[in-house]
């Protein structure tokens, strides 16, 4: 039994991380994406 809730905090983590690398990248793309907008 603690096993299956350690297994579950694990994916949740996991998933929560996923989560804000996936928010982090999208932040970098668009502030990537606006300066390449600006030199055109």
């Amino acid at each position: 039994m603690v096993t299956v809730h350690f297994l579950l905090l694990t994916i949740s983590f996991c998933f929560l991380y996923r989560l804000s690398f996936d928010e982090k990248s999208t932040f970098l793309l668009d502030k990537i994406t606006l300066k390449f907008n600006r030199t055109f």
